[in-house]
């Protein structure tokens, strides 16, 4: 889906954008505020649906079902600084997440 973008606000949303039709999609609140956002390479779900990764201020981590409205599949904070990045390996079998942490 090539058209797709996700953005994170310090509002605890994240938002999921067409760029084709140059309008917001989808919006999830999150709890937290928001620091970095990836996606899987490929669809990971039943539902056809890519998975999102939003990483935290504060080291939260979840994991969202784009194909199901951003529905929550996984929640973990295993940093205790900031998550600065998150990329998936390729085959998506991995996430990795860049910290603040010492």
């Amino acid at each position: 889906k090539p058209a797709v973008f996700a953005t994170v606000s310090d509002s605890g949303h994240v938002h999921l954008w067409d760029g084709s039709i140059r309008q917001m999609t989808h919006c999830a609140a999150l709890g937290w505020k928001p620091r970095a956002v990836g996606f899987s390479n490929g669809p990971l779900s039943q539902s056809g649906g890519l998975h999102i990764a939003v990483g935290g201020a504060k080291g939260h981590i979840k994991i969202l079902d784009e194909g199901e409205n951003l529905r929550p599949l996984h929640e973990a904070k295993d940093s205790r600084e900031g998550i600065a990045d998150l990329k998936y390996a390729p085959g998506d079998r991995m996430l990795a997440a860049a910290t603040f942490d010492a």
